[in-house]
Order: structure tokens, then C-alpha cells, then sequence
């Protein structure tokens, strides 16, 4: 384990993270950062940690805790998309800790009959206050920075979306624009309307 102010040095020298908005600087630059500090442990459960990891010995309770959030969470939604397609949903979930959490159901009923992709970003809302939720006790510890972690992972998948949405939206624009050009055949008949007396 690291000692308490090496946790303090990182935690706060983390820029914020907003949802919708660009990574303020690499998470690669982050990680270069955090494993001068961390021991080799440590640094080993950071870089493995992602939304689908299982829970662990190698990670903080607060983590494991959010962590079997997410499998409950993920095999709730299977089971009601199964439910709803008329499949057998059981292969597809996940083994689950036993845990009981009121903010799974919230977040299903909150979420389940949206659209698609209002449906994945009122969900990554979610883990962002569910991660904040379990962690709230814990300052400048490991589980902020394996907070960090994974909410770097939903903003750099949101950065993503953005970037795929504006080309969408420049193509749209350009195939308007296009559509509004006269062709050669069109520009040569205006020119001899033109010039014609």
C-alpha cells in the first residue's frame, strides 16, 4: 500500500471529468503519474480495472461494492431484454455476490423504455453517481483513484460518440449542401440562357 500522501498528491491533482465533455488531459499521462506513486500492486489493479471487471482481494471494498452494482445491474437488463425478445436470459448473466441494492431498481425503471442511446447515457449517468455514492466516505485514498479510473472510461467512450455524432452531422450537412449545387449539364444551361439574346 501507498502511503496517505502519495494518495493526496494524486487525488488532487486530478482534473474534473464531465460526462459529455473531452478528457481534460490522456488518461495514458494519468497512469505515467500514478505509477511513480503506487506500488506495483496497486498499479496493477488500476490498469486492469474496467466497468466489467469481477470484484477482488486486489481492489478497496468501496470498488467491489460498485463493482457488483454493475454485474446486478447488467444481468437486471438482460433479463428484461430476454424477457422481452422471449430468450432464455440465464447463460447470459453473470455470477452475482448476493448483495441487495434499491439503486439497481431505480436505475432500471429510470432507463428501460428510453431509446437506445438515451438509455446508455442515463445509465453511465447513473455509475457516475453510484460511484460517488460508494465512495463517499474515502478521501484522497485508492478507491478515488480507481473511481477515476473507471469514470475516464465512460467520458473516453462518450468522446468517442461525440466525434462518430459530428461526422454524422457534417455528412448530413454536406449531402444538404451538395443536393443544392446545380450540376455542369444545369450550369451550362444557365450559362446559354444567359448569354443567349
Amino acid at each position: 500500500m501507498s502511503s496517505q500522501s502519495s494518495y493526496f498528491y494524486l487525488v488532487s491533482t486530478l482534473p474534473p471529468l464531465e460526462m459529455e465533455m473531452p478528457m481534460p488531459i490522456p488518461l495514458s499521462t494519468i497512469m505515467d503519474t500514478c505509477r511513480t506513486f503506487l506500488s506495483p500492486k496497486e498499479m496493477r489493479a488500476l490498469e486492469d480495472l474496467t466497468l466489467l471487471s469481477r470484484p477482488g482481494p486486489e481492489y478497496p471494498a468501496s470498488i467491489n461494492k460498485y463493482l457488483e452494482w454493475e454485474t446486478v445491474v447488467r444481468n437486471r437488463l438482460v433479463f428484461l431484454r430476454g424477457f422481452k425478445r422471449n430468450i432464455d436470459p440465464e447463460s447470459y448473466k453473470r455470477p452475482e455476490g448476493g448483495e441487495v441494492f434499491p439503486l439497481v431498481e431505480d436505475t432500471i425503471h429510470e432507463i428501460f423504455n428510453l431509446p437506445t442511446y438515451d438509455k446508455e447515457k442515463r445509465l453511465d449517468s447513473s455509475r457516475f453517481r453510484v460511484l460517488d455514492f460508494f465512495t463517499a466516505s474515502e478521501q484522497f485514498s485508492f478507491s478515488n483513484l480507481c473511481v477515476y479510473k473507471l469514470k475516464c472510461e465512460i467520458v473516453a467512450k462518450w468522446e468517442v460518440r461525440q466525434v462518430e455524432e459530428g461526422n454524422k452531422n457534417l455528412a448530413t450537412l454536406v449531402d444538404e449542401v451538395t443536393q443544392k449545387i446545380p450540376s455542369l449539364a444545369e450550369l451550362s444551361q444557365i450559362q446559354s440562357s444567359i448569354t443567349t439574346p
